[in-house]
């Protein structure tokens, strides 16, 4: 076996244990290594590795599909490139729905939770959006696009819920594809919203109180 052989049977063993930094600092230590790390079966190998999740999201894997599996999917990656792919999914894929640490103070403990699960099912569902882009599939972008409502509309009543004047607004999210209900759907679920939360602090109030009548 060439030595070349053997660095690339490396660099396909190792990278996919690898950030992204850690991959750049490694092609700029040798110059074969740049070239080996610049190649697409290197990158889509990392994409199925570190970004299993949204494959799944885009093509649920069938036991009688070979077709569907994430591996048979990245192949099909042509333009742009697998590590622009791979870039373009490794950025913050949550905006504009990312909470400081002083602004998850203004909401509640189970607000909060609410909150975590649907911004990283909303994350999931936008890197899945951007795999069906770069996949050219206009159908699967626009169903992906749909799926987001949900967890969109939930993210965005939650925000509400924090009274900061930033709530989004629905027509500034363009990248979700939004039926007619949508603004109904969204004053329904800020009545429930409150009703919990109005439910939640009288529950605190009678915790509060059955603590002071044990004093």
């Amino acid at each position: 076996m060439r030595m070349l052989d053997v660095v690339e049977l490396q660099v396909m063993t190792v990278s996919p244990y690898c950030s992204f930094e850690d991959l750049s600092a490694w092609a700029a230590a040798h110059k074969s290594l740049h070239g080996l790390l610049r190649t697409d079966a290197v990158w889509r190998k990392l994409l199925v590795t570190h970004f299993r999740p949204a494959f799944e999201c885009l093509h649920p894997i069938q036991a009688d599909n070979d077709s569907s599996s994430p591996e048979s999917v990245a192949a099909r990656i042509a333009v742009p490139s697998a590590r622009e792919v791979y870039g373009a999914l490794l950025k913050k894929q949550s905006h504009p729905f990312i909470l400081e640490a002083r602004e998850r103070l203004l909401l509640e403990i189970h607000e909060v939770r609410e909150w975590d699960r649907h911004q990283k099912r909303f994350a999931l569902q936008r890197q899945a959006a951007r795999l069906a882009e770069a996949l050219r599939d206009p159908q699967a972008v626009e169903r992906m696009q749909r799926d987001m409502v949900p967890a969109a509309l939930e993210l965005v009543s939650l925000k509400a819920m924090m009274g900061d004047g930033r709530t989004p607004k629905l027509e500034a999210l363009t990248e979700v594809q939004w039926p007619p209900s949508a603004e109904g759907e969204l004053r329904q679920l800020m009545e429930k919203r409150l009703q919990q939360r109005r439910a939640w602090w009288q529950q605190q109030r009678e915790h509060l109180l059955q603590g002071i009548e044990w004093r």
